[in-house]
């Protein structure tokens, strides 16, 4: 499922709507969320801006792209 995710996302950042996307097949997407943030597959950066755990990142994230 995670990797399904992980694939569909080309940057390390993302917004909620490319995450929401990604996760289109769920009937509870929002739960779905909750758990990544809780499982520390996702970190939330500020409303509505995320990026990968650093568990699986593969590239460090762009500070920029984030103010």
């Amino acid at each position: 499922m995670f990797d399904d995710l992980r694939s569909k996302m080309t940057t390390e950042e993302f917004d909620y709507q490319a995450l929401m996307d990604g996760l289109r097949e769920y009937d509870r997407p929002r739960d779905k969320i909750t758990d990544l943030l809780r499982q520390g597959a996702i970190i939330r950066i500020k409303k509505g801006i995320y990026v990968f755990g650093e568990r699986y990142r593969r590239l460090p994230f762009s500070r920029e792209v984030l103010t």
